[in-house]
């Protein structure tokens, strides 16, 4: 992996050689990375490679946050974290736009950063982002990806971020034990659960659907679990509905999260593209191990 390095002043410094262990961490939600390396303490470069200087990749760029050593190693640790300083740096001390589409709400909170938005053509919703306090452009940001339910995608080198309904894809790829699979962890849990859901918006704004103020969904069990929900943004009742049944949809079952290592064959030779994955795509779980078999998204990679 070719690593770039640039001062605090952008300028850009070296390609960086003999470094070791480069480590990418990518999560679906909010679209955040971070990248660990590890430098020689003997290296040319190490004392330009400081607490808010720049590094690059061929795909995005980072400030290192981190730079850790020991009398035991000889190498020096570099963490760092997606540069996203103008979304971090700009203030607003409240911020609101009522009604209005990913696109609009997201332009306002990026104006005079230098980025720019672009969105799923089937991103159409509108919505209402509220908040009262003293906040910045990238919680604003936050807030806009939990209220449409949409998802980020960090564009750090050109500054751009992209809003999708849905990112990735199912390609077809599956992790089988002898194959790619090393190991498997799985854990169900059931905290959060409910099966009926009391939405209530702006003014006491209620459903009252067939004289009830509330929706259920028994997917997995029959019990009656009431959970109330209750958002002075909504104002419109067919919004409040979407939002409170896809709630609903995802609390009336029991979550299942998987941790698998792997082994990334479609890397290392071409007759194996079939195996390719990437963030945010399905891909089928098989473990006789676990007795598990289960097509799940990637939702941290």
């Amino acid at each position: 992996m070719l690593l770039e390095l640039y001062d605090k002043s952008h300028k850009k410094l070296a390609n960086l050689t003999g470094t070791k262990s480069p480590h990418i961490q990518r999560t679906l939600e909010y679209g955040d990375e971070t990248l660990d390396f590890y430098y020689p303490a003997s290296g040319p470069w190490l004392d330009q490679i400081a607490a808010e200087c720049y590094v690059r990749t061929d795909r995005q760029e980072y400030v290192v946050k981190a730079v850790e050593k020991s009398t035991a190693s000889a190498w020096r640790k570099i963490s760092c974290a997606l540069n996203i300083e103008e979304l971090e740096g700009t203030p607003f001390q409240d911020f609101e736009t009522v009604e209005q589409t990913v696109k609009a709400a997201a332009e306002f909170a990026l104006e005079g950063t230098g980025w720019t938005v672009e969105t799923d053509a089937d991103i159409t919703k509108k919505r209402t982002i509220r908040k009262e306090d003293d906040t910045t452009a990238w919680e604003v940001v936050k807030q806009i990806v939990s209220t449409y339910r949409v998802e980020l995608e960090i564009d750090a080198v050109n500054k751009r971020l992209l809003f999708h309904t849905r990112r990735g894809r199912d390609r077809g790829a599956y992790f089988i034990e002898r194959l790619n699979l090393r190991s498997l962890g799985v854990k169900t849990s059931s905290y959060g659960f409910y099966t009926r859901l009391i939405p209530i918006g702006k003014d006491g704004l209620h459903l009252w659907r067939d004289g009830q103020n509330y929706i259920e969904n028994h997917q997995y069990s029959d019990k009656v679990i009431t959970s109330i929900w209750r958002d002075e943004r909504y104002t419109v009742t067919a919004a409040l509905l979407e939002d409170a049944q896809a709630r609903l949809d995802e609390a009336s079952t029991p979550a299942r999260a998987y941790t698998a290592e792997l082994v990334d064959l479609a890397a290392q030779s071409d007759k194996y593209n079939a195996l390719a994955y990437d963030l945010g795509d399905a891909v089928l779980l098989v473990s006789e191990k676990t007795a598990e078999r289960e097509k799940q998204r990637i939702v941290k990679l």
